[in-house]
């Protein structure tokens, strides 16, 4: 996971866009609390604008989704954690 989060951020890190690029974080909170705050105090540092949701049940994934598109968010991290993957889209 380490290495796939640290391409994402690189990638967007190096963005030709004027805007700050925005990334989404699916999460639970149980489980990605200290990454969860890693994350936070390094993507002002690259330039990155963090969108943080937790999804704990099935039925919070569509308005985690929602959350992320209507704010734009160009990519989307999510945990390793079976819940999430199954509700991947």
């Amino acid at each position: 996971m380490a290495a796939a989060t640290n391409a994402i951020w690189l990638r967007l890190a190096n963005s030709q866009e004027r805007k700050p690029p925005h990334v989404g974080i699916i999460d639970d909170a149980p489980m990605w609390g200290t990454f969860r705050k890693a994350l936070q105090i390094a993507a002002p540092l690259l330039g990155i604008r963090l969108i943080s949701i937790e999804a704990r049940r099935s039925g919070d994934f569509d308005a985690a989704f929602a959350k992320i598109e209507s704010e734009q968010a160009e990519a989307v991290l999510t945990t390793n954690d079976p819940l999430h993957q199954r509700n991947i889209k």
